[in-house]
């Protein structure tokens, strides 16, 4: 079957391979393969298959009874069913925004609704539906997955966790950002074969049975760090790379290459104690965090050296940034401004 890329909703509507899938369910093996490959682009295939079912509905015509009738059915079936919001993404901070809907509004709010619904059950027929846990900038959360495993979800963070994960044989998250993860060893009930638990990136996997670790997926920044047990790291090329503890693979996208080190560990997943060990740590490791864990854009000035370290041993706080800047400042030696996003280092 043809390999096609779909980075925009207009891609996928322009493929007839998306059509006959909506359409008709033709190539289903094919569309579930190709979402879990790519779990950051499902918002593309809800957008693109709501449009196609307006395009169905704007074919036909239904009197006011009709639309009474099918909205009633669907607040029925809205009822019994579990939340949507909670199927799909879970903010850590439940800040929701509700808007009240004037009766004026209420017909066209009423077909807005039977879109939207009629688009969901194509989603909840031809995808595996995710809970995915999401925190803010400066916000970091503890989980507990289904199997008893610890997660601490680093700030600006998203991990994807399969509805029907409890079902499966095999254990999968898939996660954009940081998080560490104290995974619980787990055997099927029928054998007593461990069952693996596998973080999923773009870029790599990780592979383990029962063990403590660091995973930082975020743009130019991937590595995945090991405190406790063995991994298996797997990069998009297939290759395989063993890690033990107190090491380190930090993968480059842009030369599809890696670079393997020992390490201390707990210097890594500090963090999880808000904590920033500096052990030869560069001032734009700082620089990251204030970007993203907090959201600031940070420049610097042309005499500063971002890979400039402090050789001594230090502990800066990560979890209140006015300290964090100010602290910065004595350690490495520099002034910092800010105002309102922006962040200057010089």
């Amino acid at each position: 079957m043809k390999d096609e890329r779909f980075d925009t909703v207009e891609d996928l509507i322009h493929s007839d391979l998306f059509c006959e899938w909506v359409q008709n369910q033709k190539h289903h093996t094919f569309w579930q393969q190709w979402q879990a490959n790519n779990p950051k682009r499902q918002a593309l295939v809800i957008e693109a298959t709501a449009f196609f079912t307006q395009f169905s509905f704007q074919k036909t015509t239904t009197s006011d009874r009709e639309i009474d009738s099918v909205i009633e059915d669907i607040w029925s079936k809205i009822e019994k069913q579990p939340s949507i919001e909670q199927s799909k993404i879970i903010p850590i901070s439940d800040k929701r925004k509700r808007s009240i809907i004037s009766m004026k509004g209420w017909r066209i709010a009423a077909s807005i609704l039977f879109l939207i619904f009629a688009s969901w059950l194509i989603w909840e027929n031809t995808m595996n539906v995710n809970t995915i846990y999401a925190t803010q900038y400066g916000e970091t959360e503890e989980l507990v997955l289904p199997d008893g495993s610890q997660v601490v979800l680093q700030a600006n963070s998203t991990l994807k966790v399969p509805k029907d994960w409890e079902e499966k044989s095999a254990r999968k998250v898939w996660l954009d950002g940081e998080a560490f993860f104290n995974v619980t060893k787990l055997a099927t009930t029928t054998t007593t074969t461990p069952i693996k638990f596998t973080v999923q990136t773009d870029d790599f996997k990780v592979e383990v049975l029962g063990t403590q670790f660091n995973v930082l997926n975020r743009l130019q920044h991937k590595r995945v760090v090991l405190q406790e047990g063995k991994v298996q790291m797997q990069l998009a090329n297939q290759q395989l790379i063993e890690l033990n503890p107190n090491e380190m693979v930090v993968y480059s996208e842009q030369q599809k290459d890696y670079e393997k080190s020992r390490v201390q560990a707990s210097n890594f997943t500090a963090w999880t104690n808000n904590k920033l060990v500096l052990n030869n740590t560069p001032l734009s490791e700082v620089a990251r965090i204030l970007t993203q864990n907090y959201g600031y854009q940070v420049t610097f000035s042309k005499t500063i050296n971002q890979a400039q370290t402090r050789s001594t041993l230090g502990v800066l706080p990560i979890n209140n940034v006015d300290e964090l800047i100010r602290l910065t400042e004595a350690s490495y030696e520099v002034k910092i401004s800010k105002e309102g996003q922006r962040i200057k280092i010089q």
